[in-house]
């Protein structure tokens, strides 16, 4: 393997990393419970940043002066570019570590610690697949071919997959760990492991480690080939590699309150693969210019983000998370509890506190809330409505799986309210007033029955945007829920708003 890499270059960088880690461990337990404003976290983005480039920077002087400055030059502009894409990619990363942190309603003590043990799992992971990767590349020459069109394949499919956020509940990694352990229902300090009567049940926390390194895994299998395609020298892919990690834990905090802002950032990195990919097909044929392939990554990528910027201000955007993203307010107080013959809890309402004394039988809008983007884009639209019916109230139904008699009377109303804090925070701040009602048992009989009990003046849901196979061999949630319900359902398809439909399917109304 060819590197411009010398022994004490190496020991020098890993030494730089076991500093680093070493740093952001003191900064976390100084911090203690204190929660991570957006200034520290910024600050902190800046300053891995700026590393970076102190990096870069000395390194072209070394090359320049041992090697010239064409040498320098090219190295340079490689370790950029692997930087950016590997950066990047991290952060559709992150935001999959928010659904994952919000999903488990992971208190931000706990996320901080989560992080850094993730943080060094990625480091000791990627250390090891690019290393075996640089190998197999000198040799094995055709594996570039299928790195290559591997790249494609996966630009082509995130592209497809834009706008639709995964189902943490449907994840093949929590069903296996639900299976095969014994999983406690609540957090036990910073814990793995806890007892309980007699008992050993391993912690949500436990769970939610296994899913970070599980999702580091799948993005790792993806980002290693995109920074071959830029360079082979295993020193510049792993230098590139690590560094875009080791601020991993402040670009997570500081992109907390803004991932919804971008919602299109997705399909520039699905561009940016099929490139690279395409890049890495040619090598043999044509080889692009690390210079052009460093303009063409950066301009998808800033026309991505400019794009969602613009789209966010202009009122087009789908909201996928709002600012109190990962940040899990208190429960408010139940109202009314539902139980079955044994005495299990089944169902729990959660109200806000702006509701007037009474309501009317059939005023309120039902909105069925899962967590995605897609519900919550349903929400701004139900909001309108709730506005211009003059009852500005809400009721909100979500759908837990089936729980234990003990876990459902501990756990039924935390699980619901950690979908829902963000839908009810958007709520209050609207002033709009909002009834949660949390059931257990499948999704569309919950939000079926639930309209019914209250005679809704109708049901607001999202589409989940399943492509058109997936409809035919499935049927989404929405689809169903319009052929059991028996009054008005409104489908909201983001972005471009709603498609209202009664219970046979029919359009009603298209203008709102």
């Amino acid at each position: 393997m060819e590197t411009i890499g010398t022994w004490w270059m190496w020991v020098g960088f890993a030494v730089f990393v076991v500093v680093a880690i070493a740093v952001d461990l003191l900064a976390m337990e100084k911090q203690g419970s204190h929660k991570v404003t957006m200034k520290e976290a910024a600050l902190w983005s800046v300053l891995w940043f700026s590393l970076s480039f102190v990096f870069v920077g000395l390194l072209w002087w070394y090359l320049n002066d041992s090697q010239g400055r064409e040498v320098a030059n090219t190295v340079s502009m490689q370790f950029i570019t692997g930087y950016l894409v590997e950066k990047s990619l991290s952060i559709d990363n992150i935001f999959v570590f928010l659904m994952i942190f919000s999903y488990f309603a992971v208190p931000e003590q706990y996320q901080k610690r989560a992080l850094i043990i993730g943080i060094i799992g990625a480091i000791v992971l990627r250390a090891i697949l690019i290393l075996a990767g640089a190998w197999l590349l000198a040799t094995f020459h055709w594996l570039l071919y299928v790195f290559g069109a591997f790249l494609v394949i996966t630009g082509v499919k995130m592209w497809i997959a834009a706008g639709q956020e995964p189902d943490i509940a449907d994840n093949p990694v929590l069903k296996f760990l639900k299976k095969h352990i014994k999983i406690s229902d609540r957090f036990d300090g910073e814990k793995l492991t806890t007892v309980v009567n007699g008992v050993k049940l391993y912690t949500p926390l436990f769970v939610v480690l296994v899913m970070l390194g599980a999702t580091d895994v799948i993005f790792a299998v993806d980002s290693i080939p995109a920074i071959f395609a830029i360079t082979s020298d295993p020193f510049i892919v792993l230098t590139a590699n690590i560094f875009a990690i080791l601020g991993l834990r402040a670009l997570y905090f500081l992109l907390a309150d803004m991932a919804s802002r971008f919602h299109l950032l997705a399909y520039g990195l699905a561009l940016v693969l099929v490139f690279i990919g395409g890049k890495m097909l040619l090598v043999d044929f044509y080889k692009i210019p690390i210079g052009v392939a460093l303009m063409v990554t950066a301009g998808l990528i800033i026309a991505s983000v400019v794009a969602s910027v613009v789209s966010s201000r202009s009122g087009h955007s789908t909201p996928s998370r709002p600012q109190t993203m990962g940040r899990v307010r208190a429960i408010p107080p139940s109202r009314n509890e539902q139980r079955d013959s044994d005495g299990r809890l089944i169902a729990v309402t959660l109200e806000s506190e702006r509701l007037p004394a009474s309501l009317p039988a059939g005023a309120c809008w039902l909105v069925a809330l899962d967590g995605s983007g897609h519900a919550l884009h349903a929400l701004t639209q139900a909001m309108r409505l709730a506005k211009e019916s003059g009852v500005p109230v809400l009721d909100l139904v979500n759908a837990q799986p089936w729980l234990s008699k003990e876990a459902s009377e501990s756990h039924l109303a935390q699980y619901g309210w950690a979908v829902a804090t963000d839908a009810c925070a958007i709520l209050d701040a609207n002033g709009v007033g909002w009834r949660l009602h949390v059931r257990m048992g499948e999704a569309v009989d919950s939000i079926v029955q639930q309209a019914a009990s209250l005679s809704s003046r109708g049901i607001v849901i999202g589409a989940r945007g399943l492509s058109t196979t997936e409809n035919l061999l499935l049927g989404s949630v929405a689809q169903q829920v319009i052929h059991a319900a028996q009054g008005v359902v409104l489908v909201v398809r983001a972005p471009s708003g709603l498609r209202p439909c009664t219970a046979e399917g029919s359009l009603v109304n298209a203008n709102f």
